[in-house]
């Protein structure tokens, strides 16, 4: 029997006619998305966002036009969770904008979405006949090209968000800022003078790599996490398991007889039919992690994460044990507090 998905109303989002109004969304207590009031970018940079020991506030940095992605990888919310893995895969991305027929932003879904969905899936509904209508967050929150990049990094921080659609003055959708797109302009620097420790997470939440990947997805999918440190018994890092990486095997997360009669290859290795329920930590992270230490600077680190693709890194101290993690959510608290020099 085939489980029926419920799909909320659909409210095409209204757009502020002036340049400068942004419209915002907030949680309410039943998890459901709630249009909130229009907010202006002068009533956001009125703000008094928290500043690290050492900084001080600045400009607002470059216009967002010049830092978002513009080439815009799109899907519209009939099709299926198994489209929307597959375009993720293929453009090695983590979010898709999924826009109406009039190319105006309906919703965004990211990984954490995706297996959101597969988790409260107790009928294990395969991918294709999951409508991506069902797993999406409705009514984005967007920003137009008149922003800065310290307005669409403090509204990252305030929101609990990584990624924000940017539109034109018609309303359509015209580019997409990331978290990712913060690094790479912070990785445009030599030099920061910030050193890791000072926005670092110095508590992460780590797993051993004998731990169930259905563990994994339930950690990933009701926390804010997008990975977690694989440690060995000494605290030493081991390995990086993320969303992406249960995203790969998602399929598992949702079995059908079709995939109990199959195989699967992970991360290089042919895993057979009967061992896919039960696949470990082991089996989907990456081994030997790019690591960090403490006093090394932002700057580098953002370089990395872009070199690599990666987006966080273990930050160990000098005896090569965990002290910590840094990512791109903490590389937007360093943009949205850092002095931007004209």
């Amino acid at each position: 029997m085939k489980l029926g998905f419920f799909i909320r109303e659909h409210r095409t989002p209204t757009y502020a006619t002036s340049p400068e109004h942004i419209r915002r969304i907030s949680k309410v207590p039943d998890g459901s998305n709630q249009l909130c009031e229009t907010l202006t970018v002068r009533e956001l940079r009125a703000g008094k966002p928290h500043r690290s020991e050492g900084m001080k506030a600045g400009t607002f940095g470059p216009d967002l036009k010049e830092v978002m992605t513009r080439r815009l990888i799109t899907a519209a919310e009939s099709e299926s969770l198994l489209h929307a893995q597959k375009l993720m895969i293929r453009n090695n991305i983590t979010r898709l904008v999924i826009v109406n027929r009039e190319n105006n932003p309906a919703g965004i879904l990211t990984h954490r979405d995706m297996v959101r969905a597969l988790v409260e899936n107790p009928a294990g509904t395969p991918l294709d006949q999951i409508p991506i209508g069902y797993a999406m967050t409705k009514h984005p929150i967007i920003l137009d090209t008149s922003a800065s990049l310290k307005d669409a990094c403090r509204l990252m921080i305030s929101k609990g968000i990584g990624s924000i659609i940017v539109v034109d003055d018609a309303g359509k959708a015209a580019g997409i800022a990331t978290k990712t797109d913060v690094c790479r302009y912070l990785s445009g620097f030599s030099e920061t003078n910030i050193e890791v420790r000072t926005y670092m997470s110095g508590k992460p939440v780590t797993i051993g790599p004998n731990h169930s990947i259905f563990t994994v997805a339930n950690i990933l999918s009701t926390s804010g996490f997008t990975r977690l440190v694989v440690i060995d018994e000494e605290n030493r890092p081991i390995g990086i398991v993320t969303l992406s990486d249960i995203v790969s095997v998602s399929a598992t997360l949702a079995p059908t007889s079709r995939l109990m009669s199959k195989s699967m290859v992970v991360k290089g290795s042919l895993i057979t039919s009967r061992m896919l329920p039960i696949l470990l930590v082991r089996n989907v992270m990456t081994y030997e992690p790019i690591v960090v230490n403490e006093w090394e600077d932002i700057a580098d680190v953002a370089k990395l994460m872009i070199r690599h693709g990666i987006s966080g890194l273990p930050v160990v101290n000098g005896q090569g044990k965990l002290a910590g993690i840094i990512t791109k959510s903490d590389l937007v608290r360093v943009a949205s507090e850092i002095k931007w020099e004209s």
